[in-house]
């Protein structure tokens, strides 16, 4: 009964993802409770928001904004993500963003 009780201790506790680079943001994460939670840094300059593409859809976030989060697939799926730096244009002309950044991540 024991081994039983530490076993679904452990499946609460977060599961580290792999870091990993590319095209100006570096990515690392981890799995709790169903959810992804990806924490990044960004390296591109003259930037007003951040598009993250995720399973769910996009989302934007702030330029401050480090962190986004969204619901895991079936264990052992492989999911991708994407992450872009965009300038908000002005009233009469469009927003202009980066290529995507894409990642995956794989939950356990």
């Amino acid at each position: 009964m024991l081994g039983l009780a530490a076993l679904a201790a452990a499946s609460l506790m977060p599961t580290a993802a792999n870091a990993a680079c590319r095209q100006g943001f570096c990515v690392s994460g981890y799995d709790q409770n169903g959810i992804h939670v990806v924490n990044f840094t960004v390296s591109i300059s003259n930037y007003t928001h951040i598009n993250a593409s995720t399973p769910q859809g996009q989302v934007e976030l702030g330029r401050n904004q480090r962190q986004f989060s969204f619901r895991n697939g079936p264990v052992g799926q492989l999911e991708s993500y994407g992450l872009q730096a965009c300038y908000k244009g002005t009233f009469l002309s469009k927003s202009s963003c980066t290529p995507w950044a894409m990642f995956t991540h794989t939950p356990r």
